[in-house]
């Protein structure tokens, strides 16, 4: 399913990302860096993967780029 056929299931405007080899090097923001501080390297590139693809998700409605961190 495309992301035109996965917004049709929502009644609220959602986006979705699939991440691109080049997101499991991009840059940690802020204190995102310090949640994987003491992660082997596999999983830190996977974070990084995940946080860059959730930035741009949601820069797709309108959210400002920004550390994306974990709730308590």
């Amino acid at each position: 399913m495309d992301a035109e056929g996965l917004s049709r299931l929502f009644t609220a405007p959602v986006a979705a990302c699939v991440a691109t080899p080049a997101m499991y090097d991009a840059p940690l923001l802020g204190a995102e860096a310090e949640i994987v501080a003491n992660a082997v390297d596999k999983r830190r590139r996977e974070f990084a993967a995940g946080r860059a693809c959730a930035r741009e998700a949601l820069a797709e409605l309108g959210v400002a780029a920004g550390p994306i961190l974990r709730d308590g």
